[in-house]
């Protein structure tokens, strides 16, 4: 359904990320995908990409940091000659708290946060990303079925 299509994926290397890496290389495209500290963790969606006949490159990259962004987005040009998907995955670190026990300011810098990367996302993957045929902009990608989405951490 993909083949020979490219895609980004932020923050790639666990949880929702991850399983939208495999099942975007699973169905034929190219994918770039960042991770931010576990290099174990990036290494083991590559392995399982390969053992499964798709092709994955993962960098290491803090999305916070524009220059970081860039970098992802000029090896994913390196490595995939253009971009067809962009998926805006990553996530900020936070503890998990009740909404009226979070501080009023750090709800605010979150939310602005996650529109800005959003924003320099698209913007930076626009000098690689190639105009769609008609079939492709009305494509849809199905995400898979997660069965479990709770961290085994307590």
């Amino acid at each position: 359904m993909l083949e020979g299509m490219t895609a980004v994926v932020t923050g790639g290397s666990r949880g929702i990320g991850r399983a939208i890496v495999e099942r975007l290389c699973r169905d034929g495209a190219n994918v770039v995908f960042n991770y931010a500290t576990s290099e174990e963790a990036a290494a083991e969606v590559i392995r399982t990409v390969q053992a499964n006949g798709g092709r994955a490159h993962a960098v290491r990259a803090d999305l916070t940091d524009p220059e970081a962004l860039e970098q992802l987005m000029q090896t994913a040009e390196a490595h995939l000659g253009g971009l067809d998907i962009l998926v805006n995955n990553a996530a900020l670190s936070y503890t998990p708290a009740p909404l009226a026990e979070t501080a009023r300011p750090l709800r605010a810098n979150a939310i602005a946060t996650a529109a800005t990367r959003t924003t320099i996302n698209a913007a930076a993957a626009n000098s690689s990303t190639r105009q769609p045929t008609p079939r492709q902009a009305c494509t849809t990608v199905r995400a898979p079925k997660v069965a479990n989405t709770r961290s085994s951490r307590s």
